[in-house]
């Protein structure tokens, strides 16, 4: 169970709303607030709250020294951090001329949030920098991790194995979507990452991490198109991010029998707007054989599993043992 960790800062703070491609360093005019924070596990999310009672906004900045073995998401007045090495950290938020300092203490012990299945996961999804190193990690691996074979999708990355922790260190030479693959022997698993390209970002908007604890909503339909039945997605968060069109970023992905979706943050814009609103996004899979196949979800770091079958009369049924962090329904639609 994921632990979150909330401080509520004095009533005069102001409340923020920030873009987060970038974690600028302000020095701390006037330190209102600290708290050491320990017992925290290497890779644990610990989500922090800079807030207020009041409606007026700001930009907060958040920086975390050192920056090295860090994950930082900052949506909102939040910022949910991670640590993949041992050792004392340091994170600023400044609102104005105010601050807060956590210290924060992580210990070197594993965060296992991965239930018993093999699993993949990956210190870093999106807003990655070309060439900097994502370190990825294996959890319950039934063969010996130096057996364990990697590939990706694209490029001539760099892959830089550590049996001791069962981590991969992959550094990305150029931009766009890579998918990782871990092979151990007897099972795969995959995460793909986003990599930024710096000559083509749009600077009107930010990609981040999803919060700590977002939840996944499915919508499944039929449409057909030119004759073709299409199997149409539509996701929404439940968590609101800063406008309308804020968007999921997600990768279909489909072969002769697998089906999947990786949903792996969400385009927001840089400045908040008027309401505040879920994020969404929609993609569609044409012309699914009659059968039974399987149906993958990768969110949040963890695969979900499921599968779906389409019956000669065109129905399509989902098979969906895990709601309680991506829902899909309807289970059935035609």
């Amino acid at each position: 169970m994921n632990k979150i960790l909330k401080y509520m800062l004095p009533c005069f703070l102001l409340l923020g709303i920030f873009a987060c491609k970038k974690t600028d360093t302000v020095p701390a005019s006037n330190v209102v607030y600290e708290e050491t924070i320990s017992d925290i596990k290497k890779n644990e999310p610990v989500l922090l709250t800079f807030n207020n009672s009041n409606n007026t906004t700001t930009k907060v900045i958040w920086s975390v020294s050192p920056t090295a073995n860090t994950t930082i998401s900052a949506v909102g007045n939040m910022a949910t951090i991670s640590f993949s090495m041992a050792g004392t950290y340091k994170v600023t938020a400044t609102a104005g001329t105010v601050s807060a300092i956590y210290t924060v203490l992580v210990n070197n012990t594993d965060y296992t949030d991965y239930g018993t299945d093999f699993n993949l996961s990956a210190s870093k999804q999106v807003n990655i920098e070309q060439n900097e190193p994502v370190v990825f990690y294996i959890h319950n691996s039934t063969g010996r991790f130096s057996q364990i074979a990697w590939k990706v999708s694209q490029g001539t990355p760099t892959i830089d194995k550590d049996t001791t922790n069962k981590t991969a260190t992959i550094t990305f030479p150029g931009s766009g979507i890579y998918t990782v693959t871990a092979i151990d022997g007897v099972h795969k698993q995959s995460r793909s990452v986003w990599v930024n390209d710096p000559a083509t970002s749009n600077s009107e908007h930010d990609t981040v991490p999803f919060i700590l604890g977002e939840k996944l909503r499915i919508r499944p339909s039929i449409i057909t198109i030119a004759g073709v039945k299409q199997l149409v997605m539509e996701a929404s968060t439940t968590n609101p991010y800063h406008c309308p069109t804020d968007k999921i970023l997600s990768f279909p992905f489909s072969s002769t029998n697998n089906y999947s979706i990786d949903y792996l943050g969400v385009a927001i814009a840089s400045q908040p707007c008027s309401p505040f609103s879920v994020a969404t996004c929609s993609n569609s899979f044409a012309s699914i054989s009659v059968g039974s196949h399987n149906f993958t979800i990768n969110f949040g770091n963890k695969t979900f599993t499921g599968s779906l079958n389409v019956s000669s009369g065109g129905i399509y049924t989902f098979t969906w043992p895990d709601e309680s962090v991506v829902n899909i329904s309807p289970l059935v639609v035609q």
